[in-house]
């Protein structure tokens, strides 16, 4: 495939994907949600509502590191939407779960993906 042809389909994906963000960000951070970004979305959505979730669970979901990570949470632990609990059995684990503001996040967004 020619260099050119490969860069124009390069720019196309690229393009599309930031539409495609920018319109699920429109869709999703709605009045109600205007505190949090579509990021802090997606960091909400990989926490989940089944089981409380270690920082390293959910830094593995998202492809990022704990520290960076952290510095998330700390956002939306402040807004409200998340927990910090210490494990019993192990004190350096740290587990993270949604708080009753974080699972009306939750299903808000993932309601969205299911339309």
């Amino acid at each position: 495939m020619a260099q050119n042809t490969k860069r124009s389909i390069n720019e196309l994906l690229v393009s599309l994907f930031n539409h495609v963000m920018d319109m699920e960000a429109k869709a999703v951070i709605t009045v109600d949600y205007s505190d949090i970004t579509n990021n802090d979305m997606h960091i909400i959505e990989a926490i989940g509502v089944e089981e409380p979730r270690n920082m390293s669970e959910i830094a593995h979901r998202l492809s990022v590191t704990v520290s960076t990570l952290t510095t998330n949470m700390n956002g939306l632990e402040r807004k409200g939407y998340i927990r910090r609990e210490r494990s019993q059995r192990d004190k350096r684990v740290v587990y993270v779960i949604l708080t009753e503001k974080g699972k009306k996040a939750f299903y808000h967004h993932r309601d969205f993906h299911k339309k």
